[in-house]
């Protein structure tokens, strides 16, 4: 029987957060199918123990790279991406299912971290609009499989930003919506790097984005935060 949604994971190196979300999602009582993408993991994410319904393929590391792919193996009407390290609230499977029901072309959720700082919650705050600035690809994306098909899918020339790239060309042709559930995501790289560090560089990639910088000039902003991290080391109240 075919199922009613796909759920597409890229995964690189996940072994730690990724059997959490696949036992939240083995739960979910309507017929879904999972399918795990993998850019190449060594820390054993491939060799867990996958439960029945997920699928796992291979693909080049590269987040865009591997969504497409997984939508390629995918055979449901609608699809939804996730990162590895999501947490689906209590009405996640309520919400979906009934965005399906109604037939609309795409959504995506709120979102908030595992991690209770005011900062952080700010940030989540903005994610309950859809106005295209606040839009990313940790809040997941639910999307009708003619649609992705309709606008080509993910860019897979992009190595950053490639949730909103699609978001926006979704907006050209379609609303919009947010489901009626919230989303969790680590806060491990706001830890690591210092929460209002990441945050405030995550802006600046932004704004460059939206100027029309290149994806690799975008690439060596980010990098430039590892290479100061490992220098300076902030703690996670920086």
């Amino acid at each position: 029987m075919k199922p009613t949604l796909s759920v597409i994971i890229p995964t690189l190196n996940e072994k730690d957060f990724l059997p959490h979300l696949l036992s939240q999602l083995e739960k979910w009582k309507f017929s879904i199918e999972i399918i795990v993408v993998d850019g190449g993991s060594k820390d054993g994410t491939t060799a867990l123990d996958f439960p029945e319904r997920v699928h796992l393929v291979k693909a080049p590391k590269g987040r865009a790279i591997q969504m497409n792919v997984g939508a390629k193996a995918a055979s449901a009407h609608y699809f939804l991406f996730l990162h590895a390290d999501s947490s689906l609230d209590d009405h996640a499977e309520k919400a979906v299912l009934q965005f399906m029901e109604e037939r609309k072309a795409a959504a995506n959720f709120r979102l908030q971290f595992d991690d209770s700082h005011w900062w952080l919650k700010l940030q989540c705050f903005f994610t309950k609009f859809t106005a295209l600035p606040f839009q990313f690809g940790d809040q997941a994306l639910l999307i009708q499989s003619k649609l992705f098909y309709e606008i080509g899918g993910f860019d897979q020339e992009m190595k950053l930003l490639e949730g909103q790239d699609i978001i926006r060309r979704i907006k050209r042709q379609t609303t919009f919506f947010k489901l009626s559930s919230t989303l969790s995501s680590s806060a491990r790289k706001y830890l690591r790097y210092g929460r209002f560090c990441l945050q405030l560089h995550y802006y600046k990639i932004y704004l460059l984005y939206r100027m029309g910088v290149s994806q690799n000039r975008l690439e060596k902003e980010l990098s430039k935060l590892v290479s100061e991290t490992h220098q300076t080391q902030p703690s996670a109240k920086a």
